[in-house]
């Protein structure tokens, strides 16, 4: 077994390399695991060899996909190495002329038949492994849950206009008994925060004090760790 000052060296690397990871990837810009890996590799702190470094690194976007606080940009269209970043993959970037040509010869046959559009993507989808419904999905019909958070947050800042609800408790209070996950749920955050709707406030205390990390937010290169409404 490690000895208990080793242990808390490992987990101090960990930590500084889970923060150097989820500072990198809060730009907005889609790395690779050895792209980080070489990240890592400015903070002397953190192991010295390559595949040390290689090896956390895939080990804590693991982590960080399951928690639901990044997303992985798979390998097609311009993208040749499999990527990771603050937001989900534009799937535009995925249908390349080359590879739509045939689907664009049939589309513009069975519209010259009188078929209508709706029609034609509701059957392109339930051909699909595993098919899929082409009408609206949870997706963009589930926005129950941001209306609810906003009169929540509205009614808190009513009684305690000076404080903020912290993540956690709004995932907890809201998101979750709507059946959002955790990644919709910063969408969500993301969302009304674009929309000047919520402010979201950041993590001012120590890091090693962040208990529950996985709730956070990266925006502008800032954890945000609470909300309010302005």
């Amino acid at each position: 077994m490690p000895k208990p000052a080793e242990a808390n060296l490992v987990q101090t690397s960990e930590h500084l390399a889970k923060d150097r990871i989820l500072e990198a990837i809060g730009t907005g810009t889609p790395f690779s695991v050895s792209e980080l890996a070489d990240l890592l590799a400015k903070k002397p702190a953190i192991g010295n060899s390559k595949p040390t470094r290689k090896e956390l690194a895939a080990r804590l976007v693991a982590a960080l996909l399951h928690d639901g606080r990044i997303f992985e940009h798979p390998v097609g269209g311009r993208n040749r190495t499999l990527r990771y970043a603050n937001n989900p993959a534009d799937p535009k970037k995925y249908f390349t002329r080359s590879g739509l040509r045939s689907v664009q010869t049939l589309y513009a046959k069975l519209i010259k038949a009188r078929i209508s559009p709706a029609d034609i993507i509701n059957a392109a989808a339930s051909k699909l492994d595993p098919p899929v419904s082409a009408t609206p999905t949870r997706a963009t019909t589930g926005t129950k849950w941001l209306h609810d958070a906003l009169k929540y947050l509205q009614d808190f800042k009513a009684k305690r206009p000076a404080e903020s609800v912290s993540l956690p408790d709004l995932f907890r209070l809201i998101a979750e008994p709507n059946g959002i996950s955790l990644g919709e749920f910063h969408d969500g955050l993301r969302l009304l925060s674009d929309q000047n709707r919520v402010l979201l406030a950041g993590w001012t205390q120590p890091l090693y004090l962040l208990k529950e990390d996985r709730f956070a937010l990266i925006v502008d290169k800032e954890i945000r760790y609470y909300v309010r409404t302005p």
